[in-house]
């Protein structure tokens, strides 16, 4: 399988250039993808701690108001439960959500161009040698990564 490698470098440099510059495309767009995740996640768990602690000074202050006012009107009471409880619920909901988002795999696209390649370069000598298919075979086996073993 080498061989057939090496041949094509020889006799096309152009097309090794030109896969060379896809790959380097699919791991900008695959790093840029990841980058942009990220920051989703860090984000949400950033407001998630933000609006926890928002609803941990409101509890306190709804505490000290109780706690202050001896007279209070019932009607108006559930004001200082009903803050720091919404506050709370939408900091879990977001920390859940945050928790369910799943990722797509790293650089799956690489993945699935380099079996392309690999079925492109071993596809037409197939029928005239088993002995390179099997090969190919081997080294599409060798080259995938561990977790997909």
């Amino acid at each position: 399988m080498w061989k057939l490698i090496l041949k094509l470098i020889v006799m096309q440099p152009q097309v090794l250039v030109t896969h060379a510059k896809k790959y380097a495309g699919l791991v900008t767009e695959g790093l840029e993808y990841i980058l942009i995740a990220c920051r989703l996640r860090l984000l949400l768990y950033a407001l998630s701690a933000a609006l926890f602690g928002l609803g941990s000074v409101c509890s306190a202050v709804a505490l000290l108001l109780w706690a202050a006012l001896p007279v209070l009107n019932p009607q108006h009471a559930w004001v200082l439960l009903m803050l720091p409880f919404s506050l709370f619920t939408a900091s879990v909901l977001l920390f859940v959500t945050t928790k369910r988002y799943k990722m797509d795999p790293l650089f799956q696209s690489i993945r699935e161009q380099f079996d392309l390649d690999m079925q492109a370069i071993c596809q037409p000598y197939e029928k005239r040698k088993n002995s390179v298919s099997s090969q190919c075979a081997g080294a599409k086996q060798h080259l995938k990564p561990s977790a997909q073993r």
